[in-house]
């Protein structure tokens, strides 16, 4: 029986979605275990120095390294197989000199400002070759990023967390923020070498490499490279201004909830995004209404299982912190449970950033790069100073709100006037049911009987609101079956 074009579009996307999302359940286990050990071992001070080293490098290395170069090379490799090799190799040389130059900034930056420069330097040297940092080894993850071969990256990034945490559990009385981040960029390197064994010369060689290729590279990334910067501030702004004008045990606090509780985030969203950017970037250009389908469908349902997610994640919050720090940061539960809700608005701009991206209109991106920060500055500068922690998070939860609304209207001039204010009214319905549910239930009865009534209420919304509809679970059912 034949299949439709859009039945194996939607079956790759599912494949590689259930690939990326197994193996990243699986290392957030590991992770979980990891952190577990740093956070009940570590002081509040302690956590608080590793998390400003580690954020004030994400900033410098993921601005001038990163370069917004991603979606291009993907975009670039799939729309030009034959000069795959040259992309490829062309990105790595670029993102290598860049490197240095971002290292050294970084190193410079932690001596002015009484920070531990090894640590600083060890860590570009992790962000450089990690798999979730997406630098060199993304660029050596294209082939099979572009033939939704997504296995192989996602076992080697398996094998990643499962050497950080040994090497935690290994190191676990002599644990510092320097033994953190070692172990950190120790358990990168395996996968690396091994990604690039794997490629056996035939993407990646420097004779490879042409001047003309990083030039283009460099050009179409120009107009993303702004937005990335700009985003990268939004994302580090918090950071910056607690440690200006709060404690390092305040740095500690919010280190704790983001590394706790952020990677659950956008776990989701990027596997989806991962898997159906190359399949969005096949489509001809005279493709729009499957292109449409495709993009709205995802919204949809990735605003519903994100709420229902935290509808059954929020009432067991006290219950995770005692898990991730043995109790160390029990009278911290608010900005765990508010940041938690960061993630439906979250999902909506990780991937309206790639699809802008894939679609070629970085532009946009733009748009949402300056609302974010501007948003950050005013609800950071309002907030922080006066409550701390549970300022920068409240900030972070009304930014990535607004910014979610800038999404909507980038999503429209993709897609068109199908992506209509009733759908944004929908969504925003579906999410004020599942928040203001799981926020009254937790704090009145018990978290099973808690997560049974915000998730009913979630899914009778998301119904309600046509949000979720019977052709969504009839379509993914049947490719269960088939893939099977």
């Amino acid at each position: 029986m034949s299949t439709s074009p859009q039945s194996s579009i939607a079956k790759r996307v599912l494949t590689g979605s259930a690939w990326i999302l197994g193996t990243q359940g699986l290392i957030l286990v590991l992770v979980f275990l990891a952190q577990r050990i740093i956070l009940s071992t570590l002081t509040k001070e302690e956590n608080g120095t590793l998390a400003f080293e580690r954020r004030m490098t994400d900033l410098i290395v993921g601005i001038i390294v990163d370069f917004g170069m991603n979606g291009i090379i993907i975009r670039r490799v799939v729309q030009h197989p034959d000069r795959a090799p040259q992309i490829i190799s062309s990105a790595i040389a670029f993102r290598l000199v860049m490197w240095i130059v971002a290292t050294t900034a970084s190193a410079g930056y932690a001596l002015a400002a009484g920070y531990a420069v090894v640590d600083v330097v060890i860590w570009s040297l992790y962000l450089l070759i990690a798999a979730r940092t997406t630098m060199l080894r993304y660029a050596a993850e294209a082939p099979y990023r572009t033939s939704s071969r997504f296995h192989v990256i996602s076992i080697l990034g398996v094998v990643d967390a499962l050497l950080f945490t040994a090497l935690i559990y290994v190191f676990r009385a002599q644990l510092t923020p320097f033994t953190v981040i070692a172990a950190y960029a120790l358990s990168a390197i395996p996968g690396f070498t091994i990604l690039v064994l794997l490629d056996r010369g035939r993407f990646i060689r420097p004779s490879f490499v042409k001047w003309g290729e990083i030039k283009t590279l460099v050009r179409e990334s120009v107009p993303v490279i702004s937005a990335v910067a700009l985003v990268g501030l939004h994302i580090a702004l918090d950071t910056f201004l607690l440690e200006w004008y709060g404690t390092k045990r305040d740095l500690g606090v919010l280190s704790a909830v983001y590394t706790s509780i952020g990677p659950f985030l956008v776990i989701l969203p990027q596997a989806v995004s991962l898997a159906v950017m190359p399949e969005i970037a096949r489509l001809g250009i005279t493709e729009v209404a499957r292109r449409r389908d495709i993009v709205l469908t995802i919204v949809r349902l990735l605003v519903v299982f994100t709420v229902v997610i935290v509808c059954v994640a929020g009432p067991c919050i006290p219950v995770f912190i005692q898990m991730v720090s043995n109790g160390r940061y029990s009278a911290e539960y608010i900005q765990f449970f508010w940041f938690l809700w960061t993630a439906p608005f979250v999902a909506i701009v990780v991937f309206s950033q790639e699809l802008a991206i894939t679609m070629g209109q970085q532009r946009y991106n733009m748009w949402l790069a300056v609302g974010l920060l501007t948003f950050t500055v005013v609800f950071g500068f309002a907030l922080i100073p006066i409550l701390n922690s549970y300022g920068a998070v409240l900030a972070r939860l009304a930014t990535v709100t607004a910014g979610a609304g800038i999404c909507f209207v980038v999503l429209r001039r993709i897609v068109g006037e199908h992506l209509d204010l009733l759908l944004v009214v929908r969504i925003c319905v579906v999410i004020i049911m599942g928040m203001v549910a799981t926020t009254w239930l937790s704090s009145h009865v018990q978290a099973w009987v808690a997560i049974v009534g915000s998730v009913t209420a979630a899914l009778v919304a998301s119904v309600a609101m046509g949000l979720l509809v019977r052709s969504d679970i009839r379509f993914v059912n049947g490719l269960l079956r088939r893939s099977l």
